[in-house]
């Protein structure tokens, strides 16, 4: 439910401590005894709460004076001013309401001032002569009413304003109680009504036992008066207002306190489920949020637009940062829109960041203070802490201190807008674009089955959205319960067997496979230190020769994390102990051999994965492994694929060769031979075309060049191969 920013009616809903000052107030009122008008102001402003604090003094006088005789209690008319349109008008619905509050007491002197109050208001309908603090305006264009000819020819003469005024003000000081007339919101009119409810309280209803209590925004009227008057409009208001109020200021903590109270009903399930980061919190406030709320207006129109937004983007984005947005939206839509404009260059994790000198992180700041000052509303330092808060990399280019050292997994998982993934959805209000939404990745993480979770991902590849569900996966790998590790391994370890995840739609579209390989090993090292020796042995147990390239990767990264296999450490895959990788060498050695007996490595996504490993471990079985498949002539292309070396020039690429690199296990001539042999054969149009190609680049590079330092173009060996394959390799690999 939107807070409306109606004022309270009561001390109990007081949270500003405001009930004293309206106490102190209504006494005030009540005790002055002059028969002559009093003008009291009470200024503040918008949204500083005048409204609430007149209710409140309407009550306690009521309550103070509830035990009067009924001819002693006063008489309380709220006017409202901003309901009428002209100035005859106000004027005349003016005493129109007095006199009918005035009418509707059952008391005999009241009954006759009400009854002379009506005839004085009647006046104004059939004249335009308005006293103006003791001078008539010049004479507009009278009306005709229903009331004849005769009172529009007598009405100046026999009933002027001057004589009913008199027996007005003859009749109100016979009176033994107060009228208190109460005018709020003056600052919400035009200048020259402003002007007219002074002129009407000073003068035009200036009578005996009327107390006027007048609400309004010093400054806005003051500025009105000038300029209607063109006289000073301070000293102007001093001589038309007895007993001036100021609206005391309230405490900010109590403001501050009524923000959180309704960020607490609307956020209560973040706040249940621990996704409420404190620290965060810390530095959002302070420096996105508390500079901009002064009133409790303030906390309202934050509180509204931030609960629109959180009720339907709560589940995909950071209720914290959402809400510094929504600042920013309010009170300051440059800024926002900036933030908007540059979100690619504003988001990502401080540590993806180069190191900057202190030299070069005052320069930042500077620029972008400059750059504040030509778009921001704000002070530019507070612009700088603002953008700061929410982005640790520009805080951290600026030289500034964001408590938020999250990693980009980090981020993503806790849906922040400093999340390259999730940046965009702050800035709109539309979740079409969110291919992937948290309750999914919590639903599948927490109640899929194997069964399912296999159907979902052959979805996903369908779909072509593989790649964004397993990129937010990485995100929540620490959210997998310990019996869900492994079957999440197992699928993720598969859908790295199929090629097709290895092609994308275009040259620098992500590609699902190597997504899914870094979010393996992310759940890999999620599991608990002592079990995940174990898990491994258990992979291998049943691992296939689909899969023995994937799984053959991990040892090799593991191997390389100890720098058992080249030359720098790779801690980062350092997921078990030095002493306990011999018996996930010796098991994954012994099933390596097993296979070999059944299946043809060459055919497998990757013999390199397998080759790398499997030499590491035991070189001359695998090489004697290699001798005696090359001697089938169609996995030569396979193998010199695999031990090739590209290169890339700009105008061209393509391929050479190192006789050093396959003489042990195959001949260069010997090589050349195989492939000659089947060059016009159904072996050579079956191959894939990327072999197609490997085959015939060393058939160029074996005839014409034969060393080392010569390079075959991609060029050279398009022009033999057949059309027809070129056609099909565009089919299969589209750029």
């Amino acid at each position: 439910m939107f807070n409306s920013d109606k004022p309270i009616n009561s001390v109990e809903r007081d949270c500003l401590n405001r009930s004293n000052f309206s106490k102190q107030l209504a006494k005030a009122i009540i005790s002055y005894s002059n028969t002559n008008n009093c003008t009291i102001s009470l200024c503040g402003k918008w949204g500083c709460g005048k409204t609430s604090i007149i209710n409140m003094t309407i009550n306690e006088i009521n309550r103070l004076t509830r035990h009067f005789n009924e001819n002693k209690k006063p008489i309380i008319i709220q006017f409202n001013p901003w309901n009428y349109s002209d100035g005859a008008q106000l004027v005349s619905q003016f005493f129109q309401t007095l006199s009918l509050k005035i009418n509707l007491k059952n008391n005999s002197k009241l009954s006759r001032a009400g009854d002379v109050l009506d005839k004085y208001s009647s006046l104004f309908d059939y004249t335009a002569y308005i006293p103006i603090i003791g001078k008539y305006l010049d004479p507009l264009k009278s009306v005709i009413s229903s009331l004849g000819v005769e009172l529009k020819e007598n009405a100046l003469e026999k009933n002027s304003l001057e004589n009913q005024k008199s027996k007005v003000i003859k009749a109100l000081n016979e009176l033994d109680q107060k009228i208190i007339v109460i005018i709020d919101d003056i600052d919400r009119l035009n200048n020259k009504q402003i002007r007219l409810i002074f002129q009407l309280v000073n003068s035009i209803a200036g009578f005996p036992n009327m107390i006027y209590l007048l609400s309004f925004d010093k400054n806005i009227v003051e500025r009105a008066l000038s300029d209607e008057q063109n006289c000073d409009g301070a000293e102007y208001l001093e001589k038309i207002i007895q007993v001036p109020f100021d609206v005391p200021d309230a405490d900010i903590s109590l403001i501050h306190k009524m923000l959180f109270n309704n960020l607490e009903n609307i956020i209560k399930d973040d706040l249940q489920n621990n996704n409420f980061d404190k620290v965060h919190w810390n530095d959002v406030f302070s420096c996105c949020v508390s500079p901009f709320i002064k009133t409790i207006r303030d906390v309202n129109r934050i509180i509204n637009a931030f609960q629109f937004k959180y009720s339907f983007m709560k589940n995909e984005t950071n209720c914290i940062d959402l809400l510094a947005v929504t600042v920013a939206q309010i009170y300051d839509s440059s800024l926002y829109k900036w933030i908007s404009n540059n979100i690619r260059i504003l988001t990502g994790s401080m540590f993806s960041e180069k190191g900057i000198s202190q030299i070069e992180q005052n320069n930042n700041k500077s620029k972008y203070i400059e750059l504040f000052k030509k778009i921001s509303k704000m002070q530019p330092e507070i612009a700088i802490q603002f953008v700061s808060a929410l982005f640790p990399t520009f805080s951290w280019k600026i030289g500034g201190n964001n408590s938020t050292n999250y990693t980009n997994d980090e981020l993503l998982q806790r849906q922040m807008i400093a999340s390259r993934e999730r940046s965009n959805i702050y800035f709109c209000l539309s979740l079409e674009n969110i291919t992937i939404s948290k309750e999914q990745i919590l639903s599948t993480i927490n109640d899929y089955s194997k069964e399912q979770l296999c159907v979902f991902f052959d979805k996903l590849m369908k779909e072509n959205i593989l790649y964004d569900y397993v990129h937010l996966l990485s995100a929540y790998a620490d959210q997998i319960s310990a019996d869900k590790q492994r079957l999440f391994i197992d699928e993720l370890i598969r859908l790295q067997t199929i090629e097709s995840n290895y092609k994308s739609d275009g040259m620098f579209d992500p590609i699902p496979g190597y997504e899914c390989n870094r979010c393996c090993w992310k759940i890999l090292k999620c599991i608990d230190k002592e079990k995940v020796c174990s898990v491994l042995l258990s992979i291998i147990t049943d691992m296939t020769c689909d899969n023995l390239p994937i799984i053959a990767d991990i040892l090799y990264y593991i191997e390389r994390s100890y720098g058992k296999i080249g030359e720098d450490f790779d801690y980062e895959h350092r997921i078990i102990d030095k002493e306990q990788l011999g018996k996930i060498e010796t098991l994954l050695l012994s099933k390596i051999s097993d296979l070999s007996y059944k299946f043809n490595f060459f055919d497998t996504i990757s013999f390199l994965s397998i080759y790398r490993i499997w030499h590491f471990l035991e070189n001359k079985s695998c090489d004697d492994y290699i001798r005696n498949k090359l001697s089938d002539a169609e996995n030569v292309p396979k193998y010199l694929y695999m031990i090739s070396g590209y290169w890339n020039g700009g105008q061209d690429s393509g391929w050479t060769f190192n006789e050093e690199k396959f003489s042990e296990v195959i001949s260069k001539k010997d090589a050349y031979d195989k492939i000659n042999s089947i060059k016009k054969t159904n072996a050579f149009s079956n191959l894939e075309y990327k072999y197609k190609e490997i085959a015939v680049a060393y058939y160029i590079w074996y005839n014409n060049f034969g060393s080392d330092y010569h390079n075959v173009s991609k060029k050279m060996v398009n022009e033999m191969i057949p059309e027809g394959d070129i056609q099909k390799k565009r089919q299969d690999y589209p750029a």
